[in-house]
């Protein structure tokens, strides 16, 4: 069974500003970022529980090629997955920790 994916702002606000860093950096490398932030997504909405809980209910992916977290929450209820952060490993996880 597929989860459906709800990507809270804070989230794709996180995943833009890193995009445009990526990019800015290297013409084509924000397109990188973003098929590999595509491929994360793709795989927690087949397996969400395969990866581990690191906080309370909340999971973590960790991003193959770039040094990036994906952290989720999933609601069994109604089978969504709630991105609550698309975090660089290097930030503080007391700012992700308030989304919750």
């Amino acid at each position: 069974m597929k989860y459906k994916l709800e990507l809270l702002e804070d989230a794709l606000n996180d995943m833009i500003e890193s995009f445009v860093w990526y990019e800015s950096q290297k013409k084509g490398l924000g397109g990188e970022f973003y098929f590999c932030i595509k491929d994360g997504l793709k795989r927690l909405r087949g397996t969400p529980k395969r990866f581990q809980k690191i906080f309370l209910n909340v999971r973590r992916l960790v991003l193959k090629k770039f040094p990036f977290n994906i952290f989720y929450i999933i609601n069994e209820n109604n089978d969504i997955i709630k991105i609550i952060a698309i975090y660089h490993n290097s930030r503080s996880p007391l700012q992700w920790k308030n989304r919750i």
